[in-house]
């Protein structure tokens, strides 16, 4: 029977949260796994928040909680929550997608351990944490569901989520479609789920089991990206079109998620070098003025040349740092 929730979210996730789960009955036989990225110091507030808006009963999950039905369990902040067997892992496990909480290990975990009993949805979201977990939970016979991209405030994770599925859009939901639908698939009993796929099995217990953190290289080839969180190999798991990294120390990234890491690093450092090229060019000018008070002329003149040029690169780079800094379309 199908009796397991899980529900990922991000940017305009709280409002969302609030719509879906006023659509549920106080005695719903099912219990409600809730990852949110959302920061540290608006986490304590979440639970009041959503009660106010469910005859469910919403609290921030603890490590080893038994599970009931007509329940919502939260991740809590900076922690993952994980689904084992029928209670639950709250773990400060390595990120993934540059997230603690993150979505995806919620979706593994449930997928892995509840199999066909588990209803998953991806909501409102920047970038693509939740892709892969609801990927894994179609793959052990759950149903996966997606907010429709039109009705989040921020469509890329769902978005995202139904290009890994393949699924076309006509098959995602607005918020409150999407609660009556979840509504009225629990209950009822799933056809027999395929056996677990091992790489996915593995993958699960790398977020708690150091041995088995060991042997991502079973998952996949190394490949020459370095990991933007601790310096180590990447390991590319899956196929290329819905590939994922994972690097020994267990974090994880999608191809997009690494890609606007790597972004970050890349900006950063030209700043960086933006202002090490103006602080010289500087220096280059106060030793031209010295130079000509000394009556070293030709000095002067070599070191106010070095200081103009290395200036008009500050310059330049500059310019291009800050048309970057536009935003972006949203797609």
């Amino acid at each position: 029977m199908r009796d397991t929730v899980v529900l990922g979210a991000s940017a305009g996730g709280v409002e969302a949260l609030k719509r879906l789960l006023s659509i549920f009955p106080e005695d719903v036989p099912a219990s409600i796994f809730v990852t949110l990225h959302l920061g540290a110091e608006h986490h304590q507030s979440l639970p009041g928040v959503l009660n106010r808006s469910t005859a469910l009963s919403v609290v921030f999950a603890k490590d080893g909680m038994p599970t009931r039905h007509g329940c919502v369990y939260l991740a809590p902040p900076d922690r993952h929550l994980i689904l084992v067997d029928n209670h639950l892992g709250v773990v400060r496990g390595p990120r993934e997608n540059r997230c603690r909480p993150a979505i995806d290990p919620l979706f593994r975990s449930a997928a892995v351990h509840r199999r066909a009993r588990v209803i998953g949805a991806v909501l409102t979201g920047l970038l693509d944490d939740g892709a892969e977990g609801l990927l894994a939970i179609k793959r052990c016979g759950g149903l996966a569901l997606i907010q429709h991209p039109d009705d989040a405030l921020a469509p890329s994770m769902p978005r995202r989520a139904a290009e890994v599925l393949g699924a076309s859009l006509d098959g995602a939901h607005a918020i409150e479609e999407l609660g009556r639908h979840i509504v009225h698939a629990i209950g009822e009993a799933p056809k027999p789920p395929p056996p677990v796929p091992p790489e996915l099995a593995l993958e699960e217990k790398m977020l708690t089991d150091a041995d088995s953190a060991a042997r991502v290289d079973e998952l996949g080839n190394l490949v020459p990206i370095m990991c933007p969180e601790c310096g180590g190999p990447l390991s590319l798991v899956g196929a290329n079109k819905n590939g994922h990294y994972r690097c020994f120390t267990g974090h994880a990234f999608s191809v997009h998620s690494l890609l606007s890491d790597q972004g970050a690093r890349v900006e950063r450092a030209l700043w960086a070098a933006m202002r090490s090229m103006e602080e010289r060019g500087n220096t280059l000018l106060a030793l031209a003025v010295d130079s000509r008070k000394k009556g070293r002329d030709r000095a002067a003149d070599a070191l106010e040349l070095d200081a103009t040029q290395m200036r008009d690169h500050a310059h330049t780079l500059r310019q291009i740092l800050l048309e970057q800094r536009k935003p972006a379309p949203e797609d």
